[in-house]
Formats: C-alpha cells, sequence, structure tokens
C-alpha cells in the first residue's frame, strides 16, 4: 500500500485518516464501519475541519465510501486485503452486513464480495452517500434506519420480558435500550441476543448462572455479551456458503 503511487499522492492527513478507519477499534471484518467525525479527531490528532478535507480526498481518490447522515464508512476492496479466512471472520462479516442491510452500501458490499465490484464505481448508488460523483441529502434513507434499529431493540427487550416473566422491564427506558443497541451496531444479530436470553435462562435452571444476574444490563453489556456468544452451540446460528463464496481475493488494488 505504502508504494502505490496512488496512496503516495494523498496528504498525511489523509494517510492518517485511512489508517485510522482500517484500524481502528470499532473496525470490523465487513469493512463497513461507523466512525463521527469528532472521533475520528480525537484519537488521529487531526483537527476536524481538516478531518472532512481528508475523507473527502479519500472519497475523490476512491479508497471508501462516506454517508454523513449516520456517519458510516465502506472501505473500498477490503476483501481483497482482508480474506474470510475461517467460520469464525464468515460469522462476524455476515453479522456486520446483516445489520445494516437496510443501507445502500449493502448492494455494493455484495459486488465487491462477489468480484464484480466495478473500478469505476458505475455502479448506482442513492442520495446522501459521497462518492466522487458527489452528494446529496438522503435524509430519508437515515431516518428509516433509525426507526429500523429502535424496533429492532424493542422487539429484543419485549422478548427478554416474555421468556423471563420480567413484566416490570420498562421497554422504553434508554438504560435498558442503549445496550441493545450498542450490541446491534456490533453486529450481533437479533438472533443471536434472543439466544443469549435463552441459554442464560436455562443455566438458571439448572444452577450454572444466578438469576439476580438475569437482566439486560448484564447480558447485552461488551464484555459479558461477546463471552456469551463463544458459549453459544456453534448449530445456533444458520449455515451457509458465504466463507465459500467471498473468502478469497478479489477486486482491484
Amino acid at each position: 500500500m505504502w508504494r502505490k503511487p496512488s496512496f503516495k499522492s494523498l496528504s498525511p492527513n489523509a494517510k492518517l485518516a485511512y489508517l485510522f478507519l482500517i484500524t481502528g477499534p470499532d473496525t470490523n471484518m465487513a469493512g463497513l464501519v461507523s466512525y463521527t467525525i469528532p472521533d475520528i479527531a480525537d484519537c488521529t490528532g487531526i483537527k476536524r475541519p481538516e478531518v472532512k478535507k481528508a475523507i473527502r480526498e479519500l472519497v475523490d481518490a476512491e479508497r471508501l465510501l462516506w454517508d454523513q447522515d449516520v456517519d458510516l464508512f465502506l472501505i473500498l476492496r477490503w476483501f481483497k486485503h482482508n480474506p474470510l479466512t475461517s467460520p469464525k471472520h464468515e460469522i462476524s462479516a455476515q453479522n456486520v452486513i446483516a445489520a445494516w442491510e437496510w443501507h445502500g452500501f449493502h448492494g455494493i458490499v455484495d459486488s465487491m464480495l462477489s468480484g464484480t465490484y466495478d473500478d469505476t464505481l458505475s455502479i448506482p448508488y442513492r442520495e446522501g452517500i459521497d462518492t466522487p460523483q458527489g452528494q446529496g441529502q438522503g435524509k430519508s434513507q437515515g431516518q428509516g434506519k433509525e426507526r429500523g434499529v429502535e424496533k429492532s431493540i424493542t422487539e429484543v427487550i419485549e422478548y427478554f420480558k416474555e421468556v423471563t416473566n420480567s413484566p416490570r422491564v420498562v421497554t422504553k427506558a434508554e438504560s435498558n435500550r442503549e445496550f441493545v443497541r450498542a450490541r446491534l451496531k456490533e453486529g450481533i444479530s437479533i438472533e443471536d441476543l434472543k439466544a443469549i436470553v435463552d441459554l442464560k435462562l436455562r443455566q438458571v435452571g439448572t444452577g450454572d448462572f444466578k438469576e439476580m444476574y438475569l437482566r439486560i444490563a448484564t447480558l447485552f453489556n461488551g464484555e459479558k455479551c461477546h463471552a456469551y456468544l463463544g458459549e453459544l452451540d456453534g448449530t445456533r446460528r444458520k449455515p451457509n456458503s458465504f466463507l465459500d463464496r467471498f473468502g478469497g481475493n478479489n477486486g482491484s488494488d
């Protein structure tokens, strides 16, 4: 990467911003990540106005796409340089893509994965996404995404209330919703969050998990939720040919 003329020609700020986007704390197996401008500025030391200039430079250089409405970035040609190499990687990438399935980037990700991605960026983009051809508003899609996420949060909490017989849990309480929202943002599926509830409820019955910890703040906090995911039976997740289809190199440099 460092010796490629297209990368060498970038400004120092653009290079630093790109390195943050591909290696940052929330970067995932799909190269589909959400960072705010303040996030990038805080982590890189680049001033906020200069971060925006750097991002636009990367967009123009066809290194990434940027949806400003929802602070979402798609790293182009991600799977060429980060091929999926194991079932664990497959699950992580699949969950991230599924979580953002509503988004206009979804079709572009599919084309990158399947090897049909066109470097000329001739794929039709919806308005609101920064591309070399320009940008629009697209606020309705952003609002639709937010409604979809909130609906998913409600579904998970209502499921928890039903199976644990906890009618006093307040579905609309932000103290509950923030935990579920954070896990969905990480790409954990609704089905897996429900499966964690089922798993821990069974363990309460066998004495392997204390009932006092059967609450949303415990099940869905960052550290414990990922540990509980590791306990789930692999057959709980839906099998598919995702790794076989998308595991190899494809696309252009």
